[in-house]
């Protein structure tokens, strides 16, 4: 591990320690490490950082302070089974998040297609993981952009799939 690092991940200026949980150089035990302080602004920065390990985002998820969750949500490491609690969660930027996260499985994007909120619907419209029988089931939205957005990614995915036929 780097020394420099290492002494500036305890350093007792939280700009610094954020600066460390923000860097693409910190290695994911540096970043479990930081996954526990007090300030959530580093527990965001290490939510967000791509190095940081599955096991500390799955506990990152568990966070008191939403907006920790969220960031947990947006990772493309996140593991699917800790986006499928999240896309549960009270607070609709935390199913947002989920719904944009191209890791997100189908049936957890089913799910999300059918929230209450039509920001949810319209980007679990926009993955592209999303099944075709559910983008068809949104064409019938009653908010416009999430119609328009389901016929787009519908209109996208038959397109793929008649290429890949084609080329067989």
């Amino acid at each position: 591990m780097d020394l420099v690092m290492e002494k500036f991940a305890k350093d007792e200026n939280f700009r610094i320690r954020s600066m460390v949980a923000e860097s693409y150089d910190a290695d994911p035990e540096l970043l479990s490490r930081l996954a526990n302080d007090k300030f959530a602004t580093i527990r965001c920065a290490v939510a967000r950082n791509p190095n940081t390990s599955v096991e500390v985002l799955a506990e990152l998820a568990k966070d008191k302070e939403p907006g920790v969750v969220c960031y947990v949500a947006r990772n493309k490491n996140t593991p699917v089974e800790v986006l499928s609690l999240l896309a549960k969660s009270e607070h609709d930027f935390i199913r947002r998040a989920v719904a944009e996260n191209p890791h997100t499985p189908p049936g957890t994007l089913s799910g999300l297609a059918k929230d209450k909120e039509w920001r949810i619907r319209f980007y679990a419209a926009s993955n592209e993981n999303i099944p075709m029988e559910v983008l068809s089931d949104l064409i019938r939205d009653k908010e416009y952009c999430v119609c328009r957005t389901a016929e787009k990614n519908l209109s996208r995915k038959q397109a793929e799939d008649e290429s890949a036929e084609m080329s067989m």
